[in-house]
């Protein structure tokens, strides 16, 4: 009859060498752990408050939009005014003084109110008889 080994020996009258650890289950491990760190990053970052910047981004362009227009008309203004001394010098050979040129309105450009419309006045079913417009100038000073 043949002898069983007993423990810690393999029958050939060696030590039995020490496994190696399971890839499988290191592998796991290693997934699980990528896994659990990509959930607890994306919660620990605290919640994003979108509304908050999408306010403050529509101020900033809302501030931006009157500066442009603001600028503009204080372009239109100062090609107005080139324009003015261009015209004075070719008629004359001297130009006006300051003072006359501080004095001339210069219109910078025009807005059309939004109130602005077709009006029907005999309230007829048909086209509208009249046409009201609302007209704003501004001169950029």
């Amino acid at each position: 009859m043949r002898e069983h080994p007993g423990p810690g020996r393999t029958g050939r009258g060696r030590e039995p060498s020490r496994r190696a650890p399971d890839r499988r289950g290191c592998a796991r491990l290693c997934a699980l752990s990528a896994a659990a760190l990509l959930l607890l990053s994306g919660c620990s970052s605290g919640p994003k408050n979108y509304d908050n910047e999408n306010d403050d981004l529509r101020r900033e362009r809302e501030t931006l939009k009157d500066r442009v227009s603001r600028l503009e008309a204080e372009l239109a203004e100062a090609e107005a005014k080139i324009e003015e001394m261009r015209a004075l010098m070719s008629v004359s050979g001297e130009g006006p003084s300051a003072d006359v040129l501080a004095a001339l309105p210069r219109c910078a450009g025009i807005e059309i109110g939004r109130l602005s419309g077709p009006v029907d006045r005999d309230g007829e079913p048909g086209y509208p008889e009249t046409v009201n417009v609302y007209i704003t100038p501004f001169d950029g000073r």
